[in-house]
Parts: structure tokens; sequence; C-alpha cells
């Protein structure tokens, strides 16, 4: 049922229209029983019309519907652009996405989805109510996706925002999904093209979870993997604890269904989380237990992955033999299986060891390859933290800036962290005291932020060899 549903008849825009077959057949397939179609129209009206900032409350109760309900509106709302905000530890305050905005897009009628909010805490809850201007001053429809516990929530503790609200719309379904229904939604890989793209997954994935609980027709090993999936999206959005539980999960379950695939991916997975935590021993004795099972089961990129994280390893022990031979042993598998990822990453990885190596000559020429195939292929994440190499390798601000600002637009925390500190040790070593501070400062207040002490404290000493 729709609840004091408002909207500004006076908008620009393009003109309303019902929703669309297609967009109606959608909604058909994901919520066959208690959909009440008006209060679709009526969101659709609302936001397609209003004028001056608004907001607007969703309801659901099972996330899987909820993600399609989400992609009927996006059709029915074109070509009005739709953004989307996910609520993160390290990114817990909603009025942030206007950060992932251009200036244009901050000034220009838009729909912002924002999910998962109910994960924040107390005080998160209440920053609503103090920043209702900044809500209200931007042109944008805002979506906040509850279940009805949190609208409860949020008429406690931000009752002036709640009192704001253009309308709240009821899409909770009485049957909850089936697995059938669950499973064309998941994809056999996960996509980890941008972030918004990773937050989706990550809030559908962990839905599905919990709209399955207690459901006897889901598979052990559908859950094992809907595990795993959790486990390394959580990993790519920097949130480590999320994803150590779900690796472990996912590890339990794969060894009770005798899965050695699952079981050796989820394996490098808990590996790759030790060597970002600089748990040293637990990544070698994860990565190793997947290396031994990969060549058994004639997966060959398993095993060159691996085989590179070794040598990631390796060389944060300064074993530059070792990283040698493995970063090796992985390009000679990449080019058979024509993984032009992988053999990219193995060249940069080689470009690193050269520098450590003191070949400088041999390390700009691999770095450029990488960088050349990571163009080519479209892979933006690694064309930054190529740049990043080259600004070590050659001291060259111009490089770090372009990681900095590659990597700021992708989104990812860590990797600016990154930029950000061996910037500020070229920029240290160059006798800018000034900007060497701003950045290391950057770096560890990045780290900190997002669970990683060690290295904060890493960027701290530098700082206080500064002085700062």
């Amino acid at each position: 049922m729709t609840v004091d549903a408002q909207a500004d008849g006076a908008a620009d825009g393009p003109a309303v229209s019902p929703p669309s077959a297609a967009a109606t057949d959608l909604l058909r397939a994901a919520l066959p029983d208690a959909l009440a179609r008006d209060d679709f129209g009526n969101l659709a009206v609302l936001l397609r019309h209003a004028r001056a900032g608004c907001w607007a409350f969703a309801l659901y109760n099972y996330v899987t519907a909820r993600e399609q309900v989400a992609a009927a509106l996006k059709q029915l709302l074109a070509p009005l652009p739709v953004f989307e905000w996910t609520y993160a530890p390290h990114d817990p305050h909603p009025i942030a996405y206007l950060n992932q905005l251009s200036e244009a897009e901050k000034s220009q009628r838009a729909i912002v989805f924002l999910f998962d909010f109910e994960r924040a805490n107390a005080d998160v809850w209440k920053a609503l109510d103090y920043n209702r201007e900044l809500f209200s001053a931007h042109p944008h429809g805002l979506v906040f996706w509850f279940t009805p516990p949190g609208r409860a929530r949020v008429a406690r503790q931000a009752p002036h925002f709640w009192a704001q609200r253009s309308g709240v719309f009821d899409f909770a379904v009485t049957v909850p999904p089936t697995y059938e229904q669950a499973r064309p939604l998941v994809g056999p890989q996960i996509s980890l093209g941008d972030k918004e793209e990773i937050q989706r997954q990550l809030r559908l994935y962990l839905g599905m979870l919990d709209d399955l609980a207690g459901q006897d027709d889901a598979p052990p090993l559908f859950v094992a993997e809907l595990h795993d999936k959790i486990a390394r999206l959580a990993y790519y959005l920097d949130e480590l604890p999320l994803s150590r539980t779900h690796a472990e999960i996912s590890l339990q379950l794969a060894r009770e269904q005798q899965d050695m695939g699952l079981e050796a991916n989820v394996r490098k997975a808990l590996g790759d989380l030790a060597l970002r935590e600089a748990d040293l021993a637990a990544a070698r004795r994860h990565y190793e237990a997947a290396l031994a099972i990969y060549p058994g089961i004639g997966a060959r990129l398993g095993e060159a992955n691996v085989l590179q994280a070794l040598g990631d390893l390796a060389l944060r022990e300064a074993d530059l033999a070792a990283a040698r031979r493995h970063y090796e042993a992985a390009l000679a598998i990449y080019p058979g299986i024509g993984d032009r990822l992988g053999e990219a990453n193995v060249r940069k990885a080689l470009g690193i060891l050269a520098i450590k190596e003191g070949h400088g000559d041999e390390a700009l020429r691999l770095l450029n390859a990488a960088l050349t195939s990571y163009r080519e292929i479209g892979e933006r994440l690694g064309e930054a933290g190529t740049y990043m190499v080259l600004g070590r390798a050659t001291d060259d601000a111009a490089y770090f800036e372009r990681a900095l600002a590659l990597h700021a637009q992708i989104q990812s925390a860590y990797d600016v962290a990154v930029d950000s500190y061996y910037y500020g040790l070229s920029q240290k070593k160059r006798g800018d005291k000034q900007k060497a501070a701003a950045l290391l400062i950057q770096a560890r207040d990045i780290w900190t932020q997002i669970g990683l002490p060690m290295y904060a404290q890493i960027a701290q000493d530098e700082l206080n060899g500064l002085g700062a």
C-alpha cells in the first residue's frame, strides 16, 4: 500500500508513461503473489516528476525480489540516470553518494538507490537528521531500500528525516523466492568491472543467502559457491572481516561436498586475505594447499594464478630468486590458455622484481608491455597499478598522479592508499616534506579506516621520520 506519496507536477524531464510491458513482465516474474501495482507506478511517477530533492522509502522483505524491482524501475525511469550507493563500514554515510558524482551530475536530475543502510550503527542513523538540508540541496530522487523493521528504526532514530519523506512504497512479498528463481541471478563468475557493480553483486548474494535460509531445495554446493563469491567481492571492497567469514564457511562446505576445485579457489582467496593482512605464514599455507590441488584436477588457470601469488609472497619476503621462479612458471601457462589479463599481471610483477634487482631498463620494458596489454583489454585497475609502479621506477610525479586519479575514479580505497604512500616516499626523497607528509597522512588514514593498522603504522613511521 502506498503511504503519503507526493510528487511535484510542475517538474520538467521526460513525459510520464505507464510501466512498459517488459518492466511489468519482469515484475510479474519476480513478485508473483503480492505486489501492489499502484506502488510501483506511483514510485516511478514520484521519481520522474520530483524537481527538488526528495526521498522515499521502498520496503522489501526478500533481497532477491528487491533487486529485480530495482532493475525494473531502472528500465522504466530511463533516460534518467540511476546511481547506486551501498553501505560499507568505511563508507557509512548515505550523503557520500555525492562523492561518486561529477560536479555536473550533482546539479542534474537523477535517481539514487541507497542500499543496506540497516547495517549502519546508531550514530550514522542519527546523522540522517543532520544532513537533511544537504540531501534537499540536489535535484535527486532518493530511494532508501528498507525492511519493515528498518522503517520502524529510522522513524525512531531519525524522526525529522522520516517526517520529510515523500512516500513509503511496499514491495514485500508473502512467498519467499525459491532456489529456481534465485539461481538465474547468479553469474558463473563475479564481475569486477566497477565498484557499483561489485556492490550490486555483494548485496544481492548476501541477501540471497538470507532468502534461501531454511529452504530445502537450495543445493549445498550452490550455497558454498555463494559464500565464495561473497568472500571475493568483499575483498575487492576492502571489507576484510566479511570476506574472511564467508571464505571460511565456503571452505568448510567445499570440503563437505568434496569439491576440490572450489576448495582450491577458496584456499587461494584465503591466501590473498592473509597476504593483504601481512600474515605471510598463513598466506603460504593456503597458497601451497591450493597449488597441491590445481594440477591434479587440470585447472591450469588456477595453477597459474596461485603461482603468481606465491611469487608475490616471495617478493614480500625478499626472496627474489623464488619470486622469479614462480612468476616465470605462471608466465609459461597464461599465453597457452589465452589469459591476457594474467599475462599482463605477471609482466607487471616481473617489472617490480626487476626494480628490486636493480635492472631499470628491463623493468621499464616489462611495465610498458603490461600497460599496453591493460589498455587493450580495458583493465583499468591493472593500468592504474602499473602507473604507480612506473612512478616508483622513475620518480616521475606524473605517473603517481595518473595512478591516484584512476584509482580514485575506480573507488579502490586500498590502492589509493598504496599510491599515496609510495608517492609520499618519492616526494620525501625529492625534499618536498610538506607534500610528502600530506600524502603519507592520506595513506595512513585510509589504511586505518579500512582496518589495516599494520600498514597505517608503516605510514606513521615515515611521518615520524619527517617530524610530522
